[in-house]
């Protein structure tokens, strides 16, 4: 047989195959955002985080995003989650200690802020029954 002819009788199968997918079952797999909590934080002075971050940021999903401080200690609450402390991993980002919040935010000079929240929420496999995690990303308004 001429390899024109075999390229050609390969490449209507594969095309075959693929159009005769049912319509559903096809399944992508998005990996996840890694959250890593630095080895060494980001050196940000108490008077930064309360000039520039200190406050509350409403988010996408309608729950409130809150930053506040103890002394030197910073921490992020999101609705009645109860406070996780953070540490600065860059100018503007900020990750919890447990590595299951991560805070990336942009203040601009007008005091407007945009922003990115990732966190991992505990979530109840129900197909397993085992408990699981579930990646949630967020946006500041």
């Amino acid at each position: 047989m001429n390899i024109r002819l075999l390229f050609c009788l390969a490449a209507v199968t594969l095309a075959l195959g693929a159009s005769a997918q049912q319509p559903g079952a096809e399944s992508v797999t998005v990996s996840a955002p890694r959250i890593v909590v630095p080895a060494k934080a980001y050196p940000m002075t108490r008077a930064k985080f309360i000039e520039e971050f200190w406050g509350a940021y409403d988010l996408s999903n309608g729950q409130t995003l809150h930053l506040t401080h103890n002394g030197w200690d910073m921490y992020a609450e999101i609705g009645n989650e109860g406070p996780r402390r953070i540490v600065a991993a860059d100018a503007n980002t900020f990750v919890a200690l447990d590595g299951k919040l991560k805070i990336h935010l942009e203040v601009g000079v007008n005091g407007y802020a945009s922003g990115e929240v990732v966190m991992v929420r505990p979530v109840q496999n129900t197909a397993s029954g085992y408990p699981s995690e579930q990646v949630v990303a967020l946006a500041t308004r």
